[in-house]
């Protein structure tokens, strides 16, 4: 109900950024530069509803849908 925190472990050293999406397709937000094992918290001002994450790392991509409640 506050946030979400995402977690990315990779065997690669090579930098991660994440897009997170709502369920309309507008990108809220951009992070760039994630390292390795590093927890990231985002979302704390969105409304209840349905959204993407996209990670992304090289050629690797990722998207996990988040759900918050009100």
């Amino acid at each position: 109900t506050s946030d979400f925190r995402i977690r990315v472990v990779s065997s690669s050293n090579a930098p991660i950024n994440i897009r997170v999406i709502d369920a309309v397709g507008r990108v809220l937000a951009t992070i760039t530069g994630v390292q390795n094992n590093q927890l990231v918290s985002l979302g704390g001002n969105y409304r209840g509803g349905s959204y993407f994450a996209e990670v992304v790392q090289g050629d690797n991509h990722k998207t996990v849908k988040l759900i918050k409640l009100n």
